[in-house]
Parts: structure tokens; sequence; C-alpha cells
């Protein structure tokens, strides 16, 4: 079971950067060329738009897990509790933080956003070196 949930993580950002990639391909004119040229530069766009984008969330969230929005949430829960009546949980943004490092040990970096970008950038690239040989 846990390889087939590993494998599935990877191939669902895949398959929606693919369905994306060609959405975008096509919207640049990819399937209506006059020249290759064209057709590879409308690919190329749409590879490297998904690559991107798969990257910089995987990124967002790698600096997640890291705790680099731990202050943002703990003002917000400020907020909340404000508006609330229960009481807080935490005394202080150091008990919070602790509380949030020990429930994250077990996250990991994410890969099956980041392997995926990689790999829509280097067709990208692939392409762009192919659009520029012909």
């Amino acid at each position: 079971m846990k390889k087939r949930r590993s494998l599935l993580s990877y191939l669902i950002p895949f398959a929606v950067g693919l369905g994306a990639a060609i959405g975008i391909s096509a919207y640049r004119g990819a399937f209506h060329a006059d020249t290759m040229q064209q057709a590879m530069a409308a690919v190329c766009d749409g590879c490297f738009t998904v690559g991107v984008v798969l990257l910089c969330i995987g990124g967002l969230m790698l600096t997640a897990v890291g705790g680099a929005f731990d202050m943002l949430s703990y003002g917000v829960s400020l907020l909340f509790g404000i508006l609330s009546k229960e009481k807080r949980r935490d005394k202080d943004f150091y008990e919070y933080s602790q509380r949030l490092k020990d429930k994250r040990e077990e996250k990991l970096i994410p890969l099956h956003l980041l392997l995926p970008g990689a790999v829509f950038l280097a067709a990208a690239a692939g392409i762009l070196v192919l659009f520029r040989l012909y």
C-alpha cells in the first residue's frame, strides 16, 4: 500500500501538470502552428510555465515545513483567540512553536511537487535546445 500511495503522489501532480502544459500549449497555438518552430515554442512555454508553478508551490511547502510561517499562523490564532471564548492552549509564541515543531517532525520534503516541476523544466530546456538547433 505504501508504494502505491507514494507512486500516486508523484503521478497526480505530473498528470495535472501534463494536462495544464497541453492546455497552455494549445492556447499558445501549438496545434495550429504554421511552422515547427512555432509549435516547439508553444510547447516550451507550456512546459516552462507548469515547471515553474510546481517548483514554486513545492518551495512554499518546503519553507512551511521548515517553520517559516509559524509567526504568521500564531498571529492568526491570537486573532481568532480574541474573537472566540475558548482558552488558548499556548501561553506564548515559544510554546506554540515547540508544539508545531513536535507536530511537524514526521513531515518530509515535498518531492512530489519538486520532482515533476524539475522534469517539466528539464523538458522545456530540452525543447528550447532543439528549438535553437532548427
